[in-house]
């Protein structure tokens, strides 16, 4: 037996993870301004394994073209800067012994628009993400009325609160797709 609220609450779930997804992926884009989000993932080899940079270290933005990166433990430097450069950041770090450095060049007309297709392209995956959500609760939808488990009347109004949160869903996308593409294309 289908169970409407556990039914809706769990599609709201995944697309709720999926709208997470979506923005931590804009976080790692680079903007008008350099974030700390761009390298907080980097995986430094430290300790005997391997750690994330933002729990080894603070990570600031010394003003809009450069981050200062400060590891607590001063003897991470070496592997810090080892991380940076095998990762795909085209930036040379510099350091002095305390703290990294992270100069990055101004973004050029042309790096923009690569960006803000980049964007789109996430944006789009996003969506066929959503589209499967979707496709998947219909059916299941379909599958429980054909078997008696729920009426006709219930599907229905479960599909329009389906198609309801899918659109709101793609919606927030947009938004959030125009605002980072703003945010992109602002010198």
């Amino acid at each position: 037996m289908l169970d409407s609220h556990t039914f809706a609450r769990s599609l709201k779930n995944n697309v709720t993870q999926t709208l997470e997804h979506y923005t931590e992926e804009l976080r790692k884009i680079r903007g008008g301004k350099v974030l700390p989000s761009i390298v907080e993932g980097f995986s430094v080899a430290a300790y005997g394994g391997t750690i994330h940079l933002k729990d080894i270290a603070t990570i600031t933005s010394r003003d809009p073209h450069t981050l200062t990166i400060e590891p607590w433990d001063k003897n991470l430097i070496k592997a810090i800067l080892a991380a940076i450069q095998a990762s795909a950041l085209s930036v040379n770090p510099v350091t002095d012994g305390k703290t990294v450095l992270l100069p990055f060049p101004p973004m050029s007309e042309e790096n923009r628009k690569e960006l803000v297709k980049l964007i789109h392209m996430k944006q789009e995956e996003a969506k066929i993400a959503l589209r499967r959500q979707r496709d998947g609760a219909m059916k299941e939808l379909t599958a429980s009325e054909r078997a008696k488990e729920i009426s006709e009347d219930m599907t229905r109004r479960l599909k329009d609160e389906v198609e309801k949160t899918v659109k709101d869903a793609t919606d927030e996308l947009a938004t959030h797709t125009s605002e980072k593409a703003a945010e992109i294309m602002t010198i």
